[in-house]
């Protein structure tokens, strides 16, 4: 994929979103292909370009909490631990007694995905091969026709 400039995310943030999509999607869980390989972070910046403000504003603070808030419990951000340690902290947001914090992650964890799975090479790796998509050239994404 050529490097683009990003659109919304600063390089902290583009990291932390990146650490994210790598816990999720990691290269040879369900298939070979991971977040890593077809730049997760930078598809989920050029995706959230589209919302208006104030989803931004929220999409960013998640982030920002994801990062840090493991620093009162554990001592570390969240980008610096191991993969096992984020994925467990990862799934304490999404068990969370608290409602709003679950549903901040499962936003947070739908986006990102949601633009994985939408590049062409995640698609094959699938083998799913829609005759009603189509391929955008400049992102790797593939949509409905």
């Amino acid at each position: 994929m050529a490097i683009k400039e990003l659109k919304v995310l600063d390089q902290k943030l583009y990291m932390i979103t990146q650490a994210v999509a790598d816990t999720l999607a990691p290269a040879g869980g369900a298939f070979q292909v991971g977040a890593q390989d077809v730049d997760a972070a930078l598809l989920f910046d050029n995706y959230i370009d589209r919302l208006g403000k104030l989803p931004l504003k929220l999409i960013k603070t998640v982030l920002y909490l994801l990062e840090y808030a493991p620093l009162f419990t554990r001592f570390k951000r969240f980008s610096r631990m191991n993969q096992e340690q984020r994925l467990n902290y990862l799934r304490g947001w999404e068990n969370s007694r608290i409602a709003s914090k679950r549903n901040l992650f499962v936003m947070i964890k739908m986006l990102i995905l949601m633009t994985f799975y939408s590049h062409d090479a995640v698609a094959q790796a699938m083998n799913y091969h829609p005759e009603c998509l189509i391929k955008d050239e400049d992102t790797h994404a593939v949509y409905l026709q």
